[in-house]
């Protein structure tokens, strides 16, 4: 028994269907450094943040900068730190310092940010700012994610008197423990690669916050 032949028009209607499909498929080029929003607002102290979709992912481009208990300025430079690359927070704030909407970025969705720019041995060129960065160390900023080096704070418990290494690494918080009760995060520095480690949960790091 042979099967009716579709219609013409159940034909281009699937071939349109199929053509949509595919486009939100390959997202790749087409939101490559694509600013969804020029800012989105933080309600709580009315501070704008840049946000840019990389993948089908959407993230704050620039630090947080909130301002609470677990989070430090540099001492030295209180009027120019934390203007030019946010807070650097204790993971335990870290957790809780995104705005609703927001979240602190577990281990996967940083290793997904990695693998959409290109992978580990280029994500740090091609995410890190174009300006700021010491030893000659500066990116070229492909996706519009702006990755700073705000450096990282010391496990002294003040970490406003040891944030130290700014200008030469950025390093950001994952939400993820590691087994041996260590704390996953994204590192760069002066190099092309962008790596995750896994230090002690007392150290300090800059928070980038991704869209629920």
């Amino acid at each position: 028994m042979k099967l009716p032949k579709l219609p013409w028009l159940s034909v281009l209607t699937l071939s349109a269907l199929c053509l949509v499909a595919c486009k939100e498929l390959d997202t790749h080029n087409e939101y490559r450094g694509k600013l969804l929003t020029h800012y989105f607002t933080d309600p709580r102290d009315n501070r704008s943040y840049p946000v840019v979709n990389i993948g089908l992912q959407v993230w704050m481009a620039a630090n947080l900068n909130y301002e609470m208990s677990g989070s430090y300025c540099s001492k030295n430079r209180l009027e120019t730190y934390c203007a030019k690359y946010g807070r650097i927070y204790s993971w335990e704030s870290a957790k809780n310092a995104c705005p609703a909407g927001w979240h602190l970025p577990s281990k996967v969705e940083l290793e997904t940010l990695i693998t959409t720019v290109g992978g580990d041995s280029i994500a740090g060129r091609v995410l890190k700012s174009k300006t700021g960065w010491s030893n000659d160390g500066n990116g070229t900023d492909d996706f519009g994610f702006n990755a700073l080096p705000g450096g990282f704070g010391s496990s002294h418990p003040d970490f406003g008197y040891h944030i130290i290494l700014d200008s030469l690494l950025g390093t950001f918080w994952s939400s993820t423990e590691s087994d041996n009760g260590k704390v996953y995060y994204m590192h760069m520095d002066y190099r092309d690669v962008a790596t995750i480690q896994n230090p002690k949960k007392n150290w300090g790091h800059s928070v980038r916050c991704i869209k629920d």
